[in-house]
């Protein structure tokens, strides 16, 4: 049989052309890998989205999209959470699990702690450190210090964040270990701790704002309960108009997801955060008014006066500094792909609440309400003073043990 020299010359450079591993482009290449990749992409539209806002990149500087230093933008519930689908990163060759450098290579699973800009393990040991210190001042406060229920109160909420401040931590220091940030159960109980542990200290905060309302105001009794068991419900509304978005939102919807895209999602997120934000500025406004009226209503004893306008100082401070961080929180849902860095939420989310607790790791300030109350009971708006509830017990200026008084020896 005869062969032609052109024939045997292109069978030759293909033979080759295969030993030294280059790939011959065919018409029907060019087609079939773009659809195969297009194909792979739409089995997670937050994916697909997130891997299309990164930058293009030279071929021969392309690395994995979890490289550390290239994290991506994900959108998030608290600024931070956000998922569902546990994928791994599409290849440039339109196989699953193939690296971006050429068809064979491994792709490793997406490590969701770089993709959402989650870098400092130490940050994170170093304030769980700091929370279980606090929680050791709050419990010794709760146990050897409070005594009225209104103190104890606020000391429970307290210790609350502190459990969810540890917990918080000690997952987000863990997924920043070895391979840990592939874990994408482990991302999404990070996410969702950090997201809602802030929530005591708004109830903390109306708690103090209440009862302080009750005293400088001389409210009845049956009045003050209603108006304590109504900023409560409140706040149960607008928690878990939270928690239900941000449960939602991290297990049940595809890894990047934008809220957006999500109707019933956007109502809860609102509803929930900007109710919160409704009792901050409640308790700001009630805040400032207590402190000016304290005086001029003449209800509480003018020996405390000075006491109780330091709390309700402190009180307007800390009104603030959950105000800012909800205020982030708040940009942030609305523009997911800003502020993103870590040290920025640390700065604005964090460092407010631990600067809150600063304040209650001392007994000093919440003092103030066992102090009136034990020495002069609760103020009778149908009587118009104070009168003492139980048996006649006085306040021991030392340490703040009841002794009886004078009068029941007579």
């Amino acid at each position: 049989m005869r062969y032609s020299s052109v024939s045997l010359v292109s069978l030759l450079a293909a033979v080759c052309a295969s030993a030294a591993g280059v790939h011959r482009v065919i018409p029907g290449d060019q087609a079939t890998k773009p659809h195969q990749q297009q194909q792979h992409l739409s089995s997670n539209k937050g994916l697909s989205r997130f891997l299309a806002a990164q930058p293009a990149q030279p071929v021969a500087n392309i690395r994995p999209i979890f490289a550390a230093g290239e994290p991506g933008t994900v959108p998030a519930a608290d600024g931070g959470v956000s998922a569902a689908g546990n994928a791994t990163a599409p290849s440039t060759n339109g196989t699953q699990g193939a690296a971006p450098g050429g068809p064979g290579r491994a792709r490793a699973p997406l490590n969701y702690a770089m993709l959402v800009k989650w870098n400092s393990a130490p940050a994170a040991w170093g304030f769980m450190a700091l929370t279980v210190a606090m929680t050791f001042a709050v419990t010794y406060n709760l146990v050897y210090q409070a005594k009225t229920f209104h103190s104890k109160a606020v000391y429970v909420y307290l210790l609350l964040w502190c459990v969810a401040r540890i917990t918080c931590f000690a997952l987000r220091g863990a997924i920043l270990v070895g391979d840990n940030g592939q874990n994408y159960a482990l991302y999404q109980w990070s996410s969702m701790v950090a997201a809602l542990g802030f929530m005591p200290l708004a109830e903390a905060m109306a708690v103090v704002t209440v009862e302080s309302s009750a005293m400088v105001y001389g409210m009845r009794r049956k009045t003050a309960k209603m108006w304590d068991l109504t900023v409560k419900v409140f706040f149960i509304f607008f928690g878990v108009c939270v928690a239900g978005f941000v449960f939602d939102y991290t297990l049940n919807k595809p890894f990047g997801s934008n809220v957006k895209d999500y109707s019933h999602l956007i109502a809860l997120r609102e509803i929930g955060f900007n109710g919160l934000i409704l009792l901050t500025v409640y308790t700001l406004v009630g805040s400032i008014f207590n402190l000016v009226d304290t005086v001029r209503k003449m209800k509480i004893p003018s020996e405390f006066w000075n006491r109780f306008r330091m709390l309700m100082a402190v009180t307007i401070f800390q009104s603030l500094l959950i105000l800012a961080k909800l205020a982030y929180t708040s940009y942030r849902n609305w523009n997911p792909a800003e502020l993103r860095d870590e040290h920025i939420w640390y700065l604005v989310s964090i460092v407010p609440e631990y600067i809150f607790m600063c304040f209650y790791c001392t007994h000093y300030f919440l003092r103030v309400f066992d102090d009136i109350e034990l020495k002069h009971g609760k103020y009778s708006a149908e009587q118009g003073k104070w009168v003492k509830t139980g048996q006649d017990w006085e306040a021991d200026p030392s340490g703040y043990k009841p002794v009886p008084s004078p009068s029941s020896f007579k």
